[in-house]
């Protein structure tokens, strides 16, 4: 069953909004020191997009594009002749766009339950979702309303020896239990 919270969906709205901000704080600093080297030839560029591309990230994704700059010679250009150029440097362009569909997914599942269980969900005896979920999270309660069944000052207070005897008390104090929840 699948089951739809909203109290729970905004806390992990909340968590992701969290979660896919820092994500987006982190990214600027890792791809402004890629972005602001120059490399000396293309290749070197067009390895350091690729890896900067393989960066891992959750919520976003890098677009990496190699731009060459010519670098001119030294002094000031003749008004009749052409700028000779030196040498081409290569520089890293970079965009940073959120992975769209990812966080939209990620958005959807955020206030569900998934709860596998054997209560049915068609015929005569079936249990409407939130039913269930409810019952689940009551479940709790009698958990913590078992611990006083452990506690050494009950436990180390019995002084049956038969374990037929120890097993009623048992079934005895856990009906008692169960009337009284």
């Amino acid at each position: 069953m699948v089951v739809h919270s909203s109290a729970q969906d905004k806390r992990r709205q909340q968590r992701l909004a969290r979660d896919i901000q820092a994500s987006y704080s982190t990214m600027p600093t890792t791809v402004r020191t890629t972005a602001q080297q120059e490399y000396f030839c293309r290749a070197d560029a067009a390895a350091a997009a690729a890896k900067l591309r393989a960066v891992p990230t959750a919520y976003h994704r890098v677009d990496v594009t190699v731009e060459e700059r010519p670098v001119y010679g030294r002094g000031r250009p003749s008004p009749h002749k052409p700028r000779p150029v030196k040498a081409i440097r290569s520089r890293l362009k970079t965009t940073i766009s959120p992975q769209t569909e990812r966080i939209r997914r990620l958005e959807a599942e955020a206030g569900c339950f998934v709860l596998l269980t054997n209560v049915p969900t068609a015929g005569d005896v079936a249990h409407h979702a939130g039913e269930v979920l409810t019952a689940y999270k009551e479940q709790q309660g009698t958990e913590q309303n078992y611990g006083f069944l452990k506690d050494p000052l009950l436990v180390h207070s019995l002084f049956l020896k038969k374990p037929e005897r120890i097993e009623a008390l048992g079934m005895v104090v856990l009906l008692a239990l169960l009337i009284w929840r």
